[in-house]
């Protein structure tokens, strides 16, 4: 092997994107954020939503999705993802729900929302973030800029 022409994995590897995990409850927060980690992605966390609004004004861009609880003391997973928009930033969103009848109000959320009932599995959490996160690229690659998902913040 020609080791003039040989990359290392750090110099071929794209930079992983980056997760906000936003949950009052962590148990689950840490297993989904160990779970996103080993998946290869970095990942923040906040337990709640002026936690996680803190870090995307400390960001700015750098957060590509945002997993987020729907119900939380101090403010709720939609009224989250109004904030982020406002703040002018677009970033997917996936609400995480443990309430039957606000997963079942998803309509109201936008007809891109994505809402996981709790509990959820990983593998089901992993296609979902996959599947908004490529979303997410194609629409940037397109140059909308905007994105005009209504899922997205």
């Amino acid at each position: 092997m020609d080791t003039k022409t040989t990359l290392t994995k750090s110099e071929t590897a794209a930079q992983p994107e980056t997760i906000l995990v936003v949950d009052d409850e962590q148990a689950i927060r840490d297993l989904t954020c160990d779970y996103l980690r080993a998946k290869g992605y970095q990942v923040l966390q906040a337990t709640n939503a002026a936690e996680a609004l803190r870090m995307f004004s400390e960001k700015r861009g750098g957060i590509h999705l945002m997993l987020t609880d729907m119900i939380m003391p101090g403010g709720n997973g939609p009224d989250l993802a109004a904030a982020v928009r406002n703040m002018g930033l677009r970033v997917p969103v996936i609400f995480m729900s443990g309430d039957a009848d606000r997963s079942a109000d998803a309509e109201n959320l936008g007809k891109d929302a994505v809402v996981l009932q709790k509990p959820f599995s990983l593998a089901a959490l992993a296609r979902v973030i996959r599947s908004a996160l490529e979303k997410r690229s194609k629409t940037a690659a397109s140059g909308s800029g905007r994105g005009g998902s209504e899922a997205q913040a």
